[in-house]
């Protein structure tokens, strides 16, 4: 076999190993983002203000909250069928990440609410807010069910009038095949808080994060005082955003790296 043929073949083998080198780098990159995306650690509750055991709005709250649209009729309960990007008086808005909340009535509806409705809800937005609408998960095994298009890993919320309690605060994250990927009770806030917290009264403004990736979150309450609370705003864990820079960061380096050698080895 002449000098040429055999320069071919061990050219061929080397692209070969080549490829094989860029693929198994191009999959530990992915690996490493799926990684940080779908492990974590021990999620984490981080408590931006409260309100100082009285019913009035935390000051300084860092996030936005989801706007579910603009109630002109005050201390009303607005909606208890679902919420959606098409249904009124509430409805989702553009670019919420969020398909359908949803709704299971307990003893005490559950909805949508603006301002206090006696012996059913008490806005997290504090005493003197009669139209901002939130949701409320009813007394006596009330639920929202919340459903996002795309996988969550943190979550911003305004927690209305925190219950010290294992049971009537309840928020369960459930990932795609419906695995419970974590839950934060009233109690785990209130230990959050300390001393400052007043069972019942103190609206709390916080995120949750180092979780599982989550599509789904139910919000419960087991007895007989609703969970009223207003979410924030869906945005990026920002360990994932630096996971996934990296990884596309790796493949730029593979993409250079092979224009740079078939560049030196043009003639």
């Amino acid at each position: 076999m002449s000098l040429y043929y055999w320069s071919w073949i061990v050219r061929g083998w080397g692209e070969v190993v080549l490829t094989s080198g860029r693929l198994r780098l191009v999959a530990c990159l992915l690996a490493g983002v799926l990684s940080g995306m779908g492990t974590a650690s021990a999620q984490t509750i981080t408590l931006y203000s409260n309100s100082g055991g009285s019913n009035t709005l935390p000051a300084n709250i860092p996030f936005t909250i989801l706007n579910l649209g603009t109630n002109n009729t005050g201390n009303t309960e607005v909606q208890t069928s679902a919420v959606t990007s098409t249904s009124s008086p509430a409805k989702l808005p553009t670019g919420s990440e969020i398909s359908k909340i949803a709704f299971g009535q307990g003893s005490t509806p559950s909805g949508v609410f603006a301002g206090g409705v006696s012996g059913k809800a008490a806005s997290p937005f504090g005493s003197t807010n009669t139209k901002t609408d939130y949701l409320a998960a009813g007394g006596g095994n009330g639920t929202v069910t919340v459903s996002y298009t795309v996988a969550q890993d943190a979550l911003q919320i305004l927690w209305g009038s925190v219950d010290n309690s294992t049971t009537s605060n309840v928020i369960t994250f459930k990932a795609a095949n419906g695995t419970t990927v974590g839950t934060v009770t009233g109690a785990d806030i209130a230990a959050a808080v300390g001393s400052g917290l007043v069972s019942g009264k103190t609206n709390v403004a916080l995120r949750i994060s180092g979780l599982a990736g989550y599509s789904t979150l139910v919000l419960s309450d087991a007895n007989a005082a609703a969970f009223e609370f207003a979410l924030g705003k869906p945005v990026p864990e920002p360990a994932s955003i630096g996971v996934f820079a990296v990884a596309v960061a790796g493949l730029g380096f593979v993409s250079l790296r092979g224009r740079v050698r078939r560049a030196r080895s043009a003639p």
